[in-house]
């Protein structure tokens, strides 16, 4: 069962996340933490990630592709800052009113949780053994 959605397959609608933070607020960082890495912000995995794109994508002159890839994280972005916004969007005495109760993480998905989130920064912080095991890979390839 998902933490968030309530319900296996129901991913719910932007109205279900509003005032995350104010019912749940380990949840509802960890959720910005991760929208923040998907759209790429520095210390964050994303950013590591879209770094290391571009710069291949540099390297090789592929332009239209690095284009490509900064106007579809601007308008990621774009949808990523609407969550984050309803998340924090409304007061505490607001949420209580509220129709929908989310269903609250178990103990294990909270470890789980916390554990991917401080992986999510320390890869953006400190990328260096990721990169490791990366090269390695690579080599091993070749």
């Amino acid at each position: 069962m998902s933490a968030v959605s309530g319900t296996d397959l129901e991913a719910g609608t932007l109205d279900d996340f509003r005032g995350l933070f104010w019912r749940e607020p380990g949840l509802g960082v960890i959720f910005t933490l991760m929208l923040l890495s998907l759209a790429g912000i520095p210390l964050t995995a994303g950013f590591v990630g879209k770094f290391y794109i571009i710069a291949a994508g540099a390297s090789s002159a592929t332009w239209g592709l690095i284009i490509a890839l900064v106007l579809t994280s601007v308008l990621g972005l774009f949808y990523y800052l609407r969550v984050i916004v309803a998340i924090y969007d409304l007061a505490p005495a607001a949420v209580a009113t509220g129709t929908r109760r989310l269903r609250r993480p178990s103990l294990s998905e909270r470890y789980v949780l916390v554990a991917l989130t401080v992986t999510l920064l320390l890869a953006g912080v400190y990328p260096a053994p990721i990169l490791k095991l990366v090269a390695a890979a690579v080599k091993s390839l070749a």
